[in-house]
């Protein structure tokens, strides 16, 4: 250490050493010489001030409670991603504004940001601070100081972080403190650090500097709504700092999606500790190498030739291995690399990352959840993460066309079949169209199944109609609007059904529930191919009862969806032989993830359980739509059979078939027929 390392905060930065033992000595060094010159320790806090990584690396500890007695207490010295946030935080702080700290678990986020927290209250006069989490233990639970800086009351909460920081400070820059219930005063220059149970009323009428929001995202929706509504106007700084559990609808999510908030992350795999190996599968059984250092010196002679970035079919490499090592087979049929295209852990793997995999067995929310750290598979999901994620890749894809559907009426007011037609001109409207057309049609060989949710149309929730291709298995369109009452609906609906034609009229279906409106104006328009509700769960004849539409109640929906679930897997796996569904429209699988299912047993979107918008919200009605399909698909198909299968040469099938036509011919030469 020389006088030039303080020329600059970077300069200084980049001469701490960085393992621990170098590190431990500069420590000792460095503060034997600021405890005793009053100008060095001026200098050291300004660098700090301005490189705030500087005072982590140099004056700041960590404890681990899983380490060995006696190493549990060590330096601590950033990481490169670690170093990112800390300046992420420090420029969110400078220019003042909000900032969200997304993390894999063990990655220090919460740590980082309570060290932060403190360097501020330590340094910058009068500075006030608000720390938040979701219960008052897990603030504080009662922890204290002697006047000797030793701590008692432990546990883990905030506030053993934050005294904990303090308490290992060299003695040189501790301050006077009072520390009571929820609240670290620094005596010498009034900065505070408050604590609090993050409730609906946290931060409200407060006014503060920073604010620390931790585990929003486990926070009950509706509180964490109200919170991130009320915090702007407490303090320009907010830091939101958590992982998932509710799903892709909690307003966490929402912040790290909606692209009006800067996003800080600290994941997984871009810990050294757990990253070495680090390889990516973005096919099935293909992988590509990103750390081949790693590799390389552990297997040097099955990786010989192969570069970073380079593409490995892994079936070709094991038998190429094969042929060259035929001594080492069962080292390379020992090869495990998880290469199936991301369809069911993402596709940033590594050893680590693989052996927590095992290791956590068919807790797949586990790993979601805390080392993914990913919004689907994180809550009671309904619907399968992978066949989810499948369908996203192989299917979804922007519409070929946007717009309305036209027509007249005639002179009785109804819809004029003759007359509709599909307006795109605009490249904008309600209907949204993935399909081929001819002539402004869709493919008239084809049937057609429109499936619709209706709704009261006064913005609380949309009016879907999903067009299905039969033939093809393809959601091809989708009709949607929040503002459009039910006979109106009705009317687009009959509209959309005499333009798509095919091979007979589309069967429709809708969800019956509160639906009479609709109903009573779709069958004054015309519509008589519609579906009677019937004994689904019936083995071979469902008998169908006089009512029209599907019926909702809590089992019949659980039954609906489950086949929704089944027929998206099936399409995503390619096995068309049961039922399948091709959904190309992106909201629909992102209403999708969405859906939970409930203690009670039932089953709704998360959006619904801290969304009071209203217009705007997604509710889950492009899902039922798509549900209903599936269900009407079976009895379309029935009606539209594209092949005649054909009886067996020597069957008996075949033989009463001709039989039957011996009889007509005998019948047909008779003089007198009836006689």
């Amino acid at each position: 250490m020389n006088a030039k390392d303080f020329d600059t905060p970077q300069s200084f930065f980049a001469a701490i050493p960085k393992t621990v033992k170098e590190n431990i000595n500069f420590r000792i060094k460095l503060h034997s010489i600021l405890a005793n010159d009053s100008h060095l320790q001026k200098v050291y806090l300004n660098i700090v001030k301005e490189e705030p990584k500087a005072a982590f690396n140099s004056a700041l500890w960590t404890y681990n409670p899983q380490l060995p007695a006696g190493c549990r207490n060590l330096p601590f010295i950033l990481w490169p991603h670690q170093e990112r946030a800390i300046d992420d935080l420090h420029k969110a702080n400078t220019e003042q504004y909000d900032i969200v700290v997304h993390k894999s678990r063990k990655e220090g986020a919460t740590e980082l940001i309570i060290k932060y927290i403190v360097l501020k209250w330590l340094i910058e006069p009068e500075f006030q601070a608000l720390v938040g989490s979701e219960k008052a233990d897990k603030v504080d639970r009662g922890v204290s100081f002697d006047s000797s800086y030793n701590l008692s009351g432990l546990g883990n909460c905030l506030y053993t972080k934050l005294c904990y920081a303090v308490k290992t400070l060299p003695d040189w820059m501790k301050p006077k403190i009072l520390k009571t219930y929820m609240h670290l005063e620094n005596l010498s220059n009034s900065s505070i650090i408050d604590g609090e149970s993050t409730n609906v009323n946290f931060g409200v009428s407060d006014r503060r500097n920073l604010i620390l929001v931790d585990e929003i995202g486990v926070i009950e929706p509706k509180i964490a709504d109200s919170i991130i509504s009320n915090l702007p106007d407490v303090c320009n700084c907010n830091i939101y700092n958590s992982t998932h559990k509710w799903g892709p609808a909690h307003p966490y999510n929402k912040l790290l999606t909606g692209g009006d908030i800067f996003v800080s992350r600290l994941m997984w795999y871009d810990n050294p500790t757990k990253n070495q190996g680090l390889y990516e599968t973005p096919s099935t059984g293909i992988i590509i190498i990103k750390d081949i250092g790693y590799w390389k010196s552990r297997l040097p002679w099955a990786f010989e030739g192969i570069n970073a970035g380079d593409e490995i079919r892994l079936e070709e490499w094991k038998s190429q291995l094969l042929n060259k090592y035929p001594g080492r087979k069962a080292d390379i049929e020992n090869f495990v690399f998880w290469a199936d295209g991301g369809a069911e852990f993402g596709k940033i793997h590594s050893p680590w990352f693989d052996k927590e995999i095992r290791r956590r067995g068919t807790n797949k929310r586990d790993i979601y959840q805390n080392i993914m750290a990913e919004a689907v598979g994180t809550n009671e999901s309904f619907f399968t993460a992978e066949n989810l994620q499948r369908t996203r890749e192989l299917f979804v894809r922007k519409p070929k066309h946007v717009g309305d559907i036209r027509w007249s009426n005639d002179r009785y007011g109804k819809v004029d079949p003759a007359s509709c037609y599909f307006d795109f001109s605009l490249g904008s409207g309600k209907l949204s169209w993935w399909g081929p057309l001819k002539d402004n049609r869709p493919d008239q060989s084809h049937a057609y199944v429109l499936a619709c949710d209706p709704s009261r149309g006064v913005g609380a929730a949309n009016a879907v109609c999903a067009i299905v291709d039969t033939n093809t298995g393809e959601q091809i369109g989708m009709w949607v609007d929040p503002n459009t009452p039910e006979e109106r609906f009705a009317d687009e609906v009959w509209a959309i059904s005499c333009w798509v034609g095919g091979a007979g009229s589309p069967f429709i279906i809708w969800e019956a529930n509160n639906a009479g409106a609709f109903e009573n104006r779709l069958v004054w328009q015309g519509a008589r191919n519609v579906y009677y509700m019937h004994d689904e769960r019936a083995a071979f004849r469902k008998k169908r009862t006089k009512r029209r539409g599907w019926w909702s109640n809590t089992q019949s929906k659980m039954d609906l969806l489950s086949e929704l679930d089944v027929a998206v897997g099936c399409a995503a796996h390619n096995e068309t032989s049961y039922k399948f569904l091709k959904i190309q429209d992106k909201a629909t699988i992102d209403e999708m993830e969405t859906y939970i299912q409930m203690p009670s047993g039932n089953i709704l979107p998360s959006t619904s359980l801290s969304d009071s918008s209203g217009a705007s919200a997604s509710h889950g009605d492009r899902v039922i739509a798509c549900a209903l399909a599936v269900l009407a698909i079976q009895y379309v198909r029935i009606k539209h059979e594209d092949v005649k299968k054909e009886l067996p040469a020597h069957g008996i099938g075949r033989r009463i078939k001709a039989h039957n036509q011996m009889m007509k011919m005998q019948k047909d030469n008779l003089r007198f027929p009836y006689a």
